[in-house]
């Protein structure tokens, strides 16, 4: 097992959100870059860092504190939080970025991650976001969610439920090992 120590990234400051919540931070240092000096220092093998905002807004807001990180550190960073496009995924694998984590945007757009799995071969991740158990996504609406999820071939909305990170989350309940080996079976095609 790898143990990858995550730098949270708000404001190019260091925090930890209480259940995702972005008015419930609390700040661990004003210099991401010295953050990440620390963790290699203790044996990181890798860096997981996630711009807040970018996640937010859509697209990197914290390009210079991770530029700072790449430049400090020799350990491989992936980076997460915001990556929407394919744009974006090339201007992160030319600053050096070693793999790029895809959230929301995996579910929203499979065809813009199997393309970037092909134009980045090794270097696409795909996050999951949990709660309590459940798949965390993040749509503007439930509908949306709900048209979504009946695409990748489930059809009990019933498992839907709505999620507590942020006002537009909603999640899936538990999933069942047929829903479970479906998943895979779309991520194994996907990444082909």
């Amino acid at each position: 097992m790898i143990v990858i120590p995550a730098i949270d990234i708000r404001k190019g400051r260091c925090v930890r959100l209480l259940q995702g919540r972005m008015d419930q931070e609390t700040v661990f240092s004003d210099d991401p870059a010295a953050m990440a000096i620390r963790w290699a220092g203790h044996g990181a093998q890798m860096l997981h860092v996630v711009d807040l905002d970018g996640a937010v807004e859509k697209t990197p807001c914290n390009l210079d504190s991770i530029r700072s990180i790449l430049r400090s550190v020799e350990v491989p960073v992936q980076v997460g939080g915001g990556i929407r496009s394919l744009d974006v995924i090339a201007m992160y694998a030319e600053l050096g970025v070693k793999r790029l984590v895809i959230g929301t945007e995996a579910i929203r757009n499979p065809k813009m991650v199997k393309e970037a799995c092909r134009r980045f071969p090794g270097k696409i991740v795909v996050g999951i976001d949990a709660k309590d158990g459940k798949v965390v996504c993040f749509f503007q609406s439930a509908q949306k969610f709900k048209a979504r999820y009946a695409t990748l071939g489930f059809n009990d909305s019933a498992k839907l439920d709505e999620g507590a990170m942020w006002p537009t989350a909603y999640a899936l309940k538990e999933l069942t090992p047929a829903e479970e080996e479906r998943i895979a079976a779309l991520v194994k095609k996907a990444v082909r």
